[in-house]
């Protein structure tokens, strides 16, 4: 009977050393899996820290571009005020060109009229 202890105990003893093994085994596997997820997490905390400057980069990118695009509208708003000027200036001229040519036509048919009426005198 003794015996029979002995190799109960020793069946046992195995029993909880396989689960000791069994349980170092997935303690090493977790401690593996952490590491990696560690390493991950540090590539990927590396990975955010780029893209926040490539953000923070491409911001300042945008706005600088906002502003030379604010500055290329004002600069068009002055040009187009400056053509709508010159257009106005020149269909006033354009008008005073043919107010005065309608006069010198006046001018002209009253300048024949009267040399008619001059040619009829000398001829009396």
């Amino acid at each position: 009977m003794l015996e029979f202890t002995h190799s109960r105990e020793f069946r046992q003893l195995d029993s909880v050393s396989n689960c000791a093994n069994l349980f170092a085994d997935k303690v090493n596997e977790s401690q593996e899996k952490l590491s990696r997820l560690s390493e991950n997490t540090a590539i990927l905390r590396g990975q955010i820290a780029e893209f926040e400057v490539t953000l923070a980069n491409s911001l300042q990118a945008r706005k600088e571009a906002e502003r030379r695009c604010q500055k290329a509208e004002a600069s068009a708003d002055s040009w187009r005020l400056e053509c709508e000027l010159l257009s106005s200036r020149i269909d006033e001229g354009a008008r005073a060109y043919a107010d005065l040519a309608g006069v010198k036509v006046q001018l002209d048919e009253e300048i024949a009229m009267y040399r008619v009426l001059l040619q009829s005198e000398e001829e009396r």
